[in-house]
């Protein structure tokens, strides 16, 4: 019996060694969705039309653009901790 995958883990597309989110391209239709819904403003538009993650360090795996994805392309790894959220008085 072979071993599943975790959710949103594509090993052969994507490289989680730098950041904890990433976008499977074959599946993006550029629709825009995740930069209107990233609190942090982690994605932006390029010119030629192709969506990327601009600010990765800025991600806090929120998780609220895997959730508005229609097509299912937006990746997050899991296994890296979240930023630690700042101390309030």
């Amino acid at each position: 019996m072979s071993k599943r995958l975790p959710i949103y883990h594509f090993p052969d597309e994507t490289d989680f060694k730098t950041h904890p989110v990433d976008i499977y391209q074959p599946w993006c239709k550029q629709c825009g969705i995740c930069l209107s819904v990233c609190p942090k403003g982690v994605f932006e538009i390029l010119e030629s039309g192709r969506t990327q993650v601009a600010r990765p360090e800025d991600c806090t795996q929120c998780e609220m653009c895997a959730w508005h994805c229609p097509d299912y392309a937006i990746l997050l790894d899991k296994r890296k901790p979240k930023k630690p959220k700042p101390d309030h008085p």
